[in-house]
Order: structure tokens, then C-alpha cells, then sequence
């Protein structure tokens, strides 16, 4: 399993599993989509793992989706480099 920068094992499973998802959306998905995808995830995992939110786990999650989908995309604005990893 891949580490996302939460705090706990149980954290990083689910962050994990909602990044999974990704691949089973359609490819003609926009960027826009994708991340409306992952910000309603990753709410859902925010009550118990607020640190879903931080820098580092965005960071993380933005890599491996751009890893899965081979695309450059510009994810949670004001991320590291703007965004852009």
C-alpha cells in the first residue's frame, strides 16, 4: 500500500482506496470531474481523518492520480508549485 501522509495506517487505506478510484472513471473524464471526484472523497474521510486536508496528503494525492492517469493536471489550487505536480 502506497502512504499518503495521514497520520494512521487506517487513514492512508482509505485515501489510498479513494485515489484506486480514479482508474474507474471514464478516461473522457475532465480534470474537473476528477477532482470533484476526490474532494467528495475525501470529505467522507475527513471526519475522521482531518488531516486529509493537509499539504503533504494533497501533495501525495495529486501524484498518484497524475502516476494513474498519465495526465499533467492541476489539482487543489495552491498546492506545491501552484498546484502542478
Amino acid at each position: 500500500m502506497k502512504t499518503y501522509n495521514m497520520f494512521t495506517e487506517e487513514g492512508d487505506e482509505l485515501v489510498d482506496s479513494l485515489v484506486g478510484g480514479v482508474r474507474d472513471l471514464p478516461m473522457s473524464s475532465t480534470d474537473r470531474e476528477i477532482e470533484g471526484y476526490l474532494r467528495t472523497g475525501m470529505s467522507k474521510i475527513e471526519d475522521e481523518h482531518p488531516e486529509v486536508w493537509d499539504r503533504a496528503v494533497l501533495v501525495a494525492i495529486a501524484r498518484e492520480v497524475q502516476l494513474n492517469t498519465r495526465r499533467h493536471m492541476y489539482l487543489f489550487n495552491g498546492v506545491e508549485n501552484g498546484g502542478y505536480v
